[in-house]
Order: structure tokens, then C-alpha cells, then sequence
């Protein structure tokens, strides 16, 4: 399935996903340039990973005392903190994913949230509010 395949069925379907994946395509070009950069050069697409964690709220990748922890923070705060939560997981794995090509990148994404303590998750997902308006 090739990427306008994959939008066309998200948009179709889920058309307040489509909005959220393409906000987040937009704050990880501001936020972390080089490896959105890297990404694209590898065509891997925000939809190809992030769609899981956003249906899910992280649900699938953390433990269920972790995802409780964002699906509380979710409610105070609204979709800033899932994007933030996405740019910090790819933020704390930055220089590893720019040496990887596609299917790895998309390999390590599918393990690494696991890899991380949500202390230290969180601690870096506030670093982006003030970058991530709220909807």
C-alpha cells in the first residue's frame, strides 16, 4: 500500500486522525528538522507509526500503569500532550533513527516507547508544550 493508499483510507475513515497526523507531520518539520529530514529521505511517513500510538493513547507500546498515566494527562490536557509525547519518544531515539534506513527505522519504533521510563517520557514531552499549541 503505498502512502496516498494509506491517506486516502485514514481521511476516509478517520478524518480527525488525518488532521492529527498531519499536525504532527507539521510539529516534528519544526521541532526535530534533521531526522524529519531523514524520514523523508527514507520515506517514512508519520501515519506508518504514529497512527497506532494516537488510536491508542500510547496503549499499545507502554504498560498499562504508563498508558493510564497519559490517558490522564490526555484529559487535562488535550492533544498537546500526545504530540508531545510523540516528539519526545523520537527525540530521546533521534540519533539512532538517523542511522537506520526505512524498514529499521520502523523496526526500532515498533519496541523503542518500551525502551524508555515514562518518568523520563514525560520529563521530555513537557519540553514541547510550549511548541505544540493545544486543539
Amino acid at each position: 500500500v503505498d502512502r496516498r493508499q494509506r491517506q486516502m483510507c485514514i481521511r476516509d475513515r478517520f478524518t480527525g486522525l488525518y488532521v492529527k497526523l498531519e499536525k504532527f507531520e507539521l510539529f516534528l518539520k519544526e521541532n526535530l528538522p534533521t531526522l524529519a529530514s531523514h524520514m523523508q529521505k527514507e520515506s517514512v511517513h508519520g501515519d506508518m507509526f504514529v497512527t497506532k500510538w494516537f488510536l491508542t493513547l500510547f496503549g499499545c507500546k507502554l504498560s498499562l500503569e504508563s498508558t493510564t498515566l497519559v490517558m490522564d494527562l490526555f484529559f487535562q490536557m488535550g492533544w498537546s500532550i500526545i504530540y508531545a509525547i510523540s516528539l519526545a519518544l523520537l527525540k530521546h531515539f533521534k540519533d539512532n533513527l538517523t542511522r537506520l534506513p526505512q524498514e529499521d527505522i520502523l523496526v526500532f519504533l515498533e519496541t523503542a516507547p518500551e525502551k524508555i521510563p515514562i518518568k523520563t517520557l514525560l520529563r521530555e514531552a513537557l519540553l514541547f508544550l510550549p511548541v505544540v499549541p493545544s486543539d
